[in-house]
């Protein structure tokens, strides 16, 4: 109940961090069971499916902008998270320590600082809620597009010249003469 009254906090904090965390928390656990059959009672209790939540909303929409591009890296990051605890436990029992966040942190720092330039993990400078992140994102997305369209504006007497161009000599292949930019016959019959 416990865990339940987390969500809940968390949902009204944030709805997308909320998702990002159930979308982390159900990977992590299909993994976690997919490895190893012997520790499912770790699974169904929670123990793997807490580093994949922070991994989840760490890098789908906390310290990261939440895009399209970024879906397989984030689950890619779950998964490897996964991994990484699943190889840490057996070193950290020698000295009976427990695994806690370790996955987590080792994997989301990773992630984001091997950040791409092709836009595919964009990282928040100063991290707030998520929804509001979001806004920021789109919103310098679109004054980007409009300084765009600002520098290079549509040449309209261009456009026309070449359509009237492409237009003759769609006429002339027709006729199966050849026609010259202004529509004037250069061969003649």
């Amino acid at each position: 109940s416990g865990s339940i009254l987390m969500y809940i906090g968390i949902f009204i904090y944030s709805p997308l961090l909320a998702v990002w965390e159930l979308i982390g928390a159900a990977i992590g656990s299909l993994v976690a069971a997919g490895l190893d059959s012997s520790h499912l009672d770790a699974v169904y209790a929670g123990i793997w499916g807490y580093c994949p939540i922070l991994t989840a909303g760490a890098l789908g929409c906390f310290f990261a902008h939440t895009t399209v591009k970024a879906l397989p890296l984030v689950t890619i990051g779950i998964v490897a998270t996964v991994f990484l605890q699943k190889t840490l436990i057996p070193f950290l029992q020698i000295g009976n320590l427990p695994v806690f966040t370790f996955p987590f942190v080792l994997t989301s720092w990773f992630m984001l600082l091997v950040t791409t330039e092709n836009s595919v993990l964009i990282r928040i400078d100063s991290p707030d809620v998520p929804e509001k992140n979001c806004k920021i994102l789109y919103k310098e997305q679109r004054d980007l597009k409009s300084s765009k369209d600002e520098e290079n504006p549509p040449n309209y007497e261009e456009t026309s010249r070449r359509q009237a161009q492409n237009g003759a000599n769609q006429d002339g292949a027709t006729q199966n003469g050849s026609y010259d930019n202004r529509g004037a016959n250069i061969h003649s019959e």
